[in-house]
């Protein structure tokens, strides 16, 4: 990952594409996650249908302008929107993960939720998923 992305840089939402999900799917979610310690850092949910990408330096607000209609939980740090890597030493994987959802707005969280709330509601949602990982090393 490179170290914009990161602790060690700016810290800023990486832009992120993808192409339309499955039938069926009314909205989208996407987790960042630490896979290797199995930690996760932020959401962003309720992301229209017709969705096909986030913007690079995503706002770090709970409903940013881009894309419209979309909430962001608190991250771990307890702020709304992206929080990188920052590993505490070594080389660490993470994975964004791309929730198809079956729902328009998942009723059951809010901006003030926690990362954990919204991954559990938007896997009780979800229709499909794929994973974008990535590697990082603490400079």
């Amino acid at each position: 990952m490179p170290s914009a992305h990161t602790c060690d840089g700016a810290d800023t939402h990486p832009d992120l594409k993808w192409t339309e999900g499955p039938e069926g799917t009314k909205s989208y979610a996407i987790v960042f996650n630490d896979t290797t310690l199995k930690f996760l850092h932020s959401s962003i949910f309720d992301i229209p249908k017709d969705t096909r990408s986030l913007p690079l330096g995503l706002e770090k607000k709970a409903e940013p302008a881009e894309p419209a209609g979309s909430k962001q939980s608190k991250n771990y740090k307890g702020s709304p929107g992206y929080t990188g890597p920052c590993p505490p030493s070594g080389e660490e994987n993470y994975e964004f993960v791309l929730y198809a959802l079956d729902v328009e707005n998942i009723s059951e969280v809010t901006p003030a939720s926690t990362v954990k709330q919204v991954d559990t509601a938007v896997k009780a949602h979800s229709i499909g998923a794929v994973r974008l990982t990535a590697k990082y090393k603490k400079k």
